[in-house]
């Protein structure tokens, strides 16, 4: 009598458990299921969003201004239709010969040839001597410019380094000059 008792309680416990686990997928799933119902004439907006990273870039170009030159002019991208450059750091550097300057800036143009008239935007950085004159080659002076920008540059347009050396007020410009500029930033779609 006791094994039977010990039986029937051992299956009654059982059948609780079993009772009680379904009812409780039971009542899960349903907690967890929506059911949205919409007439016809009022459907349920759906939009499906295409996530598009940024995609990085950074370009770099360098020129040399000769004996007698006071600007120099250097392509360094050309944004791609459908996109829009954000341009977030701007940087250039250069030797020119001792006692001139160079102040740099960047053109933003219509055309892949640099006209005045093709000219949208200009910008320019403070340019800072940062090796003494005198040093190696010829007596060269190293100048250097570099700034957080924030320079939207809208699709098809041109993006030039510009540099123009001193001495504008004193004279001829007179000796070889180079320079290198850089920017970094991204790409993103057009609106």
């Amino acid at each position: 009598m006791k094994t039977r008792g010990t039986k029937l309680i051992v299956c009654f416990f059982t059948l609780t458990m079993i009772l009680f686990l379904v009812s409780a997928a039971f009542a899960k799933t349903k907690a967890d299921q929506v059911e949205v119902v919409n007439a016809p004439s009022s459907p349920v907006p759906v939009d499906i969003v295409k996530k598009t990273e940024p995609m990085n870039i950074q370009q770099q170009n360098s020129e040399t201004i000769g004996d007698g030159g006071d600007v120099g002019v250097a392509f360094m991208y050309h944004v791609p239709l459908g996109k829009r450059l954000v341009i977030e750091y701007y940087s250039c550097h250069g030797t020119l010969p001792e006692g001139q300057n160079f102040l740099f800036g960047l053109y933003i143009a219509t055309s892949g040839i640099l006209e005045p008239d093709m000219i949208k935007g200009e910008h320019y950085l403070t340019s800072t001597a940062f090796a003494p004159p005198g040093l190696p080659p010829a007596n060269n002076t190293r100048v250097a410019a570099g700034q957080q920008v924030r320079i939207y540059v809208d699709p098809g347009l041109y993006v030039y380094a510009h540099v123009i050396r001193s001495p504008w007020a004193f004279g001829a410009s007179n000796g070889t000059a180079t320079f290198r500029c850089f920017f970094s930033g991204y790409l993103e779609p057009a609106d």
